[in-house]
């Protein structure tokens, strides 16, 4: 039997963690209520108190940092990348 290899290691799980705490703590009104994280498929879930839902592939997610938590007019099917 093959053992899957994670696609996100150990340092982007750091990083990812330092992100999930710097949007939950950034701004009262629009925060990050809850975050997860899929190492061997490499997405990231997260849940904002104004807009909803983001299941986002890790790379989109360093990518697009700057637009998380700071608007309630993301578009999260902008943001939405499957694996496929």
């Amino acid at each position: 039997m093959t053992h899957l290899q994670p696609l996100i290691d150990s340092d982007e799980v750091s990083d990812v963690l330092k992100e999930f705490k710097r949007l939950r703590l950034t701004d009262k009104n629009i925060y990050m209520r809850n975050g997860s994280i899929n190492r061997i498929n490499g997405m990231i879930g997260m849940t904002f108190s104004c807009d909803g839902a983001h299941y986002i592939d890790h790379k989109t997610f360093f990518d697009q940092l700057d637009t998380f938590g700071t608007t309630c007019e993301v578009n999260s099917e902008e943001l939405m990348v499957t694996n496929g």
